[in-house]
């Protein structure tokens, strides 16, 4: 079924609606939708169950507030949340880490809805009202700006960047649907931090999928054959380094912490009897994947979605789906295990 308007995304969120992802989690999603056949509805989960309602609680966890068409395109994948937020298409009040449960929680209508694409950049005005958005709150300054504007306009796509990014190539860039913010205090990072300096250097390719943060003094380097796909949203914590010189995947809705490092080569070669006996291989991380801070995450990792790789560990071999591993090397301690931004109440 084919759902063309708010009101048939919103009357079809119980269907479509995970209850084992939920788990004993309970919020409160009020929306505020103008224009169309939008309205004012309240969506109460709790207890693995998922109630639509027609009227607004009077003190949601969570508010959305925009013209309905804006979440329509939202909904449809054919604009990102976060990005009409800072365009100011959408506002909300409350807990907006609860976006990232909606693709989790109702898979057969947001989630799914994402690959639907039409390819494009943001245009010029949703950009500009970002990098204002930006330069209001402090996440980049005046030099920032300049920065950003010139880069986005010398390679036609949208990018974000502190004065503190040291930009050193940008050979091949494919952004669609989303954005790339690096080096911002976007998400306020630690005063200490934002004043470090971050590398962006892609004599290879950078693909772009969704809305991608980048945290002050992280590094990302992709050598000529190299291929760094981002599929969705993301975010890259401080002093972590992406070493890309054959093909690493992300997938969507990833977290990667503090000081981890992602090599899918180990950088010099090693010749046995006149013979390369290390070659490059392939990184695929999945979808909602979190590294902790201080992984190594080494080439030729498969790591399955919806997996938790903790803190300091060494990733050398596949991580199954829903998993928990850790140590060096890291290994499976707990199975069907998920993770969530949100804290539990």
């Amino acid at each position: 079924m084919i759902l063309s308007s708010a009101r048939q995304v919103i009357e079809a969120m119980p269907d479509s609606f995970a209850a084992k992802r939920a788990k004993k989690r309970a919020f409160q999603l009020g929306l505020d939708l103008k224009g169309g056949d939008g309205g004012r509805w309240t969506v109460d989960i709790e207890e693995e169950k998922c109630l639509v309602r027609e009227g607004l609680s009077e003190k949601p966890d969570l508010l959305l507030q925009g013209e309905a068409g804006t979440f329509m395109r939202c909904a449809q994948g054919r604009q990102g949340w976060l990005l009409a937020f800072l365009s100011g298409e959408l506002k909300f009040r409350g807990n907006p880490m609860l976006l990232d449960r909606l693709h989790g929680l109702f898979p057969g209508l947001f989630e799914t809805a994402r690959d639907v694409s039409d390819g494009k950049t943001p245009p010029v005005a949703a950009f500009l009202r970002l990098l204002l958005v930006h330069l209001a709150t402090g996440a980049v300054g005046l030099r920032g700006s300049i920065k950003s504007l010139y880069h986005s306009a010398r390679h036609r796509v949208p990018i974000i960047c502190s004065n503190r990014l040291t930009v050193a190539a940008l050979k091949e860039l494919d952004f669609k649907n989303g954005f790339l913010s690096m080096g911002t205090g976007f998400l306020r990072w630690e005063d200490a931090c934002r004043n470090e300096i971050s590398i962006l250097n892609v004599k290879g390719r950078l693909s772009v999928n969704g809305e991608v943060v980048v945290a002050p003094n992280a590094r990302i380097f992709i050598s000529p054959r190299g291929h760094l796909q981002f599929k969705g949203q993301c975010i890259v914590g401080p002093y972590t380094e992406i070493h890309c010189s054959n093909a690493i995947t992300i997938g969507n809705g990833c977290l990667i912490s503090d000081y981890t490092r992602v090599l899918d080569s180990d950088r010099h070669t090693v010749i046995v009897d006149n013979t390369p006996v290390n070659p490059d291989k392939e990184i695929v991380i999945g979808d909602h994947v979190w590294i902790g801070a201080s992984c190594i995450i080494k080439k030729g990792v498969h790591i399955g979605s919806g997996s938790i790789v903790a803190a300091g560990s060494l990733v050398a071999g596949d991580v199954p789906p829903h998993t928990l591993v850790a140590g060096m090397p890291a290994k499976v301690l707990r199975e069907n295990v998920d993770w969530d931004p949100v804290p539990l109440k």
